[in-house]
């Protein structure tokens, strides 16, 4: 297992170099990992944080601050089903801040293929 101080540098890492691999990759690979960080965010929905955080947690400094900023947003359509998601679902964890953060990954990730597919298309034009 990974040691407390190990395990933040492993953290801090892999923040570090996910933005410079997208930097300096061609736009070539880009394509093929750009749903990456997609994906890990849906982990996080689906485990209820890093998976990593949850294979060491003994050694991972967990903040356990629950939040709740989006019963608020549902309970504009409907009350009642917005008690019974926050009942069933949402009580004592994280998971409503994961979902809110998913939605802007999941933007994030669309405009990048469609920025990716425009530039090829714009290449074609004008080869």
């Amino acid at each position: 297992m990974l040691t407390k101080k190990n395990f933040e540098i492993l953290h801090y890492l892999m923040i570090i170099i996910v933005p410079i691999i997208f930097i300096l990759l061609p736009l070539i690979y880009i394509k093929y990992i750009a749903w990456i960080p997609l994906a890990i965010v849906i982990t996080w929905v689906i485990y209820n944080g890093c998976i990593i955080d949850k294979l060491h947690h003994n050694k991972a400094n967990i903040d356990t601050t629950l939040t709740d900023n989006i019963t608020p947003f549902l309970k504009l359509f409907n009350k009642t089903l917005a008690i019974y998601i926050y009942k069933k679902y949402l009580q004592n964890t994280n998971r409503p801040t994961y979902i809110i953060f998913s939605y802007f990954v999941l933007l994030v990730t669309i405009v990048c293929y469609r920025l990716i597919y425009n530039i090829d298309y714009i290449k074609s034009i004008n080869s």
